[in-house]
Order: structure tokens, then C-alpha cells, then sequence
């Protein structure tokens, strides 16, 4: 074989990534190019390798675990990628539709309205109106009157300071009579 054969394997064993492949097809990729690289190392380095290649949600996750092997490091790796596939997986119309459908052939009968997002003019007319209501029906924990908050009450107090330095205070009005 020509020697650049060797130099391209052991470059593309020290690029390999992940990337959009899954982790056991990942993992077949770096054994095959160690094993046509003549690469012989110890475990700890190998599962260093595999470990570094690997995509950042799952380094992540395995960071904080204890493993004992390349196999164990390898089986959890993937363990996890099921785990962030099933978390991230959202809902989609074909699934829904699917459900819809099944409960319709157990009897279940379930009217199926898709959502309609309202216009802009519907949701500023209706929070208008609600703003008409609202003031109308408020009441006064005080004197217990509508159109108002307790706390719309003046709290005044005329303060008087004499000559002689003596401060005098007195309300200006009862808070009860105010209303």
C-alpha cells in the first residue's frame, strides 16, 4: 500500500465526528479506520477517542456518569442519544391525525377543530371591551362603592411646624368620608 494510505487513515481517525450519524454507526466507523490504521492503544485512550468524537449533548450527559469499558462507555452513549431523540420529538399533524383516527375506530368520538390563530383587529376589540367591564365592575374594599380601588384613596396629612420647633400633624380629611 502506498505510505499516503496510512498518513489519510490516521488523519481521518483524528477528524472523526459524529456528526448527523448515529452513535453505533460512529462507533463502526472508528473501529474500522483503527483496525485498517494499525492502531493499537489502551483502553482509557480509545474510549478518550470515542468519547471526544461524539456530539456535545451526549459528552455532556456522560461526563457526569461512571464507566468502566469502551462497551459500557458505548451502550450508554447510546442509551442517551434515544433519551434526547425521544425528548426533542415534537408532536407532528401525521401524529395527531393518527390518534384522531384511533379513537374514532374504539367509538371514542372526538370533534377535530384545528387551531385558527385570531387577527390582530379580534384580539384588540375584545381586550377593549374587557377594559369597559373591568373599570365598571370594580369595587372599593372600603366604602364598598364600584368604579374604584381602595387604593385610589388620598393620603393626605397637613404637617405644621411652629417656632418653638414642635411639630404638629393632623389629617386633612377622615380616609371614610372621602368616598
Amino acid at each position: 500500500m502506498p505510505s499516503h494510505y496510512h498518513r489519510e487513515l490516521h488523519q481521518r481517525l483524528r477528524n472523526l465526528l459524529q456528526g448527523n450519524r448515529t452513535v453505533d454507526d460512529y462507533f463502526k466507523e472508528m473501529e474500522t479506520l483503527m483496525l485498517r490504521a494499525d492502531v493499537h492503544e489502551e483502553c482509557e485512550a480509545t474510549m478518550f477517542r470515542f468519547m471526544g468524537g461524539l456530539n456535545r449533548d451526549i459528552i455532556d450527559r456522560l461526563e457526569v456518569i461512571h464507566y468502566e469499558n469502551l462497551e459500557e462507555l458505548f451502550h450508554k452513549a447510546v442509551m442517551f442519544k434515544k433519551q434526547i431523540k425521544r425528548r426533542s420529538a415534537k408532536p407532528s399533524y401525521n401524529s395527531r391525525k393518527h390518534i384522531y383516527q384511533r379513537e374514532e375506530k374504539s367509538g371514542f368520538q372526538k370533534e377535530y377543530k384545528p387551531f385558527v390563530k385570531p387577527k390582530v383587529e379580534e384580539i384588540s376589540s375584545k381586550w377593549k371591551e374587557k377594559e369597559v367591564t373591568r373599570t365598571r365592575d370594580l369595587k372599593c374594599f372600603k366604602c364598598h362603592r364600584f368604579g374604584h380601588y381602595a387604593s385610589e384613596y388620598s393620603n393626605k396629612r397637613i404637617m405644621v411646624i411652629r417656632d418653638s420647633g414642635e411639630v404638629e400633624s393632623e389629617d386633612e380629611k377622615p380616609e371614610e368620608s372621602e368616598c
